[in-house]
């Protein structure tokens, strides 16, 4: 903790590790656990030139290990089922994540990584609130088995394009409130939006889906773009739902 001259770690053997014990190593750049199976609280937050890390063995990323590790570029934990809050979250350098079996993202897992372009989670299951908040370059989600998605998860991620989320039945509050450049959304099992989900999409232009029954308030709010709207099986509309939709 708080090593101001560390720059390295090897632990070849290690399989156990505490809480805390690389925070703040602020000249840190190296990082090689290779059989630690578990990465607990603030392993190494706050370690803001760290930007290799070798962990293949890791199942369990606990909350806040990589928090503020500003020059991080690149996730590839190929075994990982468990991402907790926080985790990665305002590591600006961050350009690609690869979680292949990661099933869990805990609240702000990525938040605030704001070059963060290219995700791989194809089996994720359950997202937690404001994951990918203010990931301005992310351009395209496609998460086939998600079930689960928190509040604003997508807000500010002002690039993104397409969403695909064909397995979550509730779209929640903010969800994609001030994605700028959102045209095309599919959530084919959806029977639920919740309160300003699609608040100030300027680019979006259709939207139709035959499963959603409800709609909360305000969630086309600001979509100045939107043209057209086909939802035949809803029985219940909220307040302001299209306010300032001029074209429509």
């Amino acid at each position: 903790f708080n090593c101001i001259n560390l720059e390295t770690i090897s632990f070849p053997n290690l399989t156990s590790l505490g809480t805390n014990v690389f925070a703040s190593c602020s000249v840190l750049q190296h990082l090689s656990l290779p059989l630690l199976t578990t990465l607990t609280i603030n392993t190494a937050t706050g370690c803001s030139n760290l930007f290799k890390i070798r962990v293949p063995s890791v199942s369990t990323v606990q909350n806040e290990v990589f928090k503020n590790c500003y020059r991080l570029k690149i996730i590839n934990l190929p075994l990982c089922t468990s991402i907790g809050t926080q985790a990665f979250q305002k590591c600006h350098a961050l350009t690609s994540i690869n979680l292949p079996l990661c099933t869990t993202v805990g609240e702000y897992g990525f938040g605030d990584n704001n070059i963060l372009y290219t995700i791989n989670l194809p089996v994720v299951t359950t997202i937690g609130n404001y994951v990918f908040q203010n990931c301005f370059r992310l351009r395209e989600v496609n998460f086939p088995l998600t079930t689960t998605i928190g509040i604003g998860c997508f807000q500010n991620c002002f690039k993104l394009k397409t969403v695909i989320l064909n397995s979550i039945t509730t779209l929640s509050s903010n969800l994609f409130s001030s994605c700028h450049s959102l045209t095309k959304v599919e959530c084919l099992s959806a029977t639920n939006v919740l309160d300003s989900a699609f608040v100030n999409c300027y680019s979006l232009r259709t939207f139709s889906n035959n499963s959603i029954t409800t709609l909360g308030n305000n969630i086309f709010q600001n979509c100045f773009r939107l043209v057209k709207v086909l939802l035949p099986n809803t029985t219940s509309v909220g307040n302001y739902v299209f306010d300032a939709c001029y074209y429509l």
